[in-house]
């Protein structure tokens, strides 16, 4: 049972997904979501204070009512139509400021709320990491950084429904488990009370 807990630990842990970005480039934090029609979409960071965000996008058009000033001109929706759920974002030239934890928000369906500020659990957390450079041969780094970039975002859109199947699996097992424990033990306790009748 502890070594259950141990997984599901981690499974926990890797719901969060890594970006490794060097200084200078542009940032491509990948959200997709099937909840559709899409209403608004808010991308915002650990770092900001309400209201704040880095992006809110509604009706056709960014809202900069409370955009956070350092990302004024540097952020945009990959594909400004959502089409097929595609709410990436890519934040340009980055800096070290940049780094830290992206959640992105969706209000969607039947859902009126066309406002800043989305309250409902973020479909995708990022955490963005920008470093001075990325280890390797200085003649390929732009190309190591753009396959990196890549590599990280194509993870980043299929580890939810990764995520998702292994804690089915993982708490099916669990309740297999239990339930089979709970079977012996009745079966133990049944076992003994016809030996107790025999003897009686």
């Amino acid at each position: 049972m502890e070594k259950l807990l141990i997984v599901f630990m981690l499974l926990a842990q890797a719901a969060s997904d890594a970006l490794l970005v060097q200084r200078g480039k542009d940032a491509i934090l990948s959200s997709l979501t099937d909840q559709l029609p899409i209403i608004a979409v808010e991308w915002t960071t650990t770092n900001l204070t309400y209201p704040q965000y880095v992006l809110f996008f509604s009706d056709g058009h960014s809202d900069k009512t409370h955009q956070y000033p350092s990302f004024e001109g540097r952020v945009d929706l990959m594909d400004k139509k959502m089409k097929n759920g595609n709410l990436s974002i890519i934040i340009k030239n980055v800096s070290s400021s940049d780094s830290g934890i992206y959640e992105c928000r969706v209000s969607s369906g039947g859902s009126r709320r066309k406002r800043a500020n989305i309250n409902s659990e973020p479909i995708a957390t990022i955490t963005l990491q920008v470093t001075d450079s990325i280890i390797g041969n200085p003649t390929d780094e732009g190309k190591k950084h753009q396959d990196l970039n890549h590599e990280m975002n194509t993870y980043s859109t299929h580890t939810h429904f990764g995520l998702v199947a292994i804690l089915i699996v993982f708490f099916g097992v669990l309740v297999i488990t239990v339930k089979r424990k709970t079977n012996q033990n009745s079966k133990l306790s049944t076992g003994e009370n016809a030996v107790d009748r025999q003897l009686v």
